[in-house]
């Protein structure tokens, strides 16, 4: 009989990596002492939010991307392009 490894949970991981990537660039910011520029909280706050959002935004235009690639969405559009005739085949 097979005995499986004890799996970890995934969150865990994923809670951990936040965790140190969080504390990495509080020190990077600290140590560069990019809290001395004088922004105000509502600048750090517009700051987090615009990094944040951009971060949204790009990784969901690029799992939209992957998603249609892997469903077929965009084979018309890849079929068209490369069956069209070279210019150098007219008469």
């Amino acid at each position: 009989m097979k005995t499986s490894p004890k799996k970890s949970p995934a969150w865990l991981y994923i809670c951990l990596g936040l965790g140190v990537f969080i504390a990495l660039i509080y020190y990077v910011l600290r140590m560069t002492g990019a809290f001395d520029a004088g922004m105000s909280g509502h600048g750090w706050a517009a700051l987090v939010g615009g990094v944040v959002l951009s971060i949204l935004i790009g990784g969901g235009l690029t799992a939209a991307l992957v998603w249609g690639r892997r469903n077929g969405y965009d084979e018309g559009a890849h079929d068209m392009h490369w069956n069209e005739p070279d210019d150098d085949s007219a008469p």
